[in-house]
């Protein structure tokens, strides 16, 4: 099963505003977070269901939200 990933304007400008090898790692994890969206090492942010979080480097990390029904 495949997932749709969407990302909005907002956070498409962040993408983009990253150091060059950050974004590299940042665009690896969302495509692949259309054939997996709960990677193993994910973890679930605590109080938030559904959002997941994968940390880039110590300093970045990307957050997603995941939504089964559509």
């Amino acid at each position: 099963m495949s997932y749709r990933v969407s990302i909005s304007k907002d956070i498409r400008d962040q993408i983009r505003n990253l150091p060059r090898n950050i974004k590299a790692i940042a665009k690896q994890h969302i495509i692949a977070l259309g054939e997996n969206p709960r990677p193993p090492q994910s973890k679930e942010l605590i109080g938030h269901s559904n959002y997941y979080r994968i940390w880039l480097t110590a300093r970045y990390r990307l957050v997603w939200h995941v939504i089964d029904e559509d």
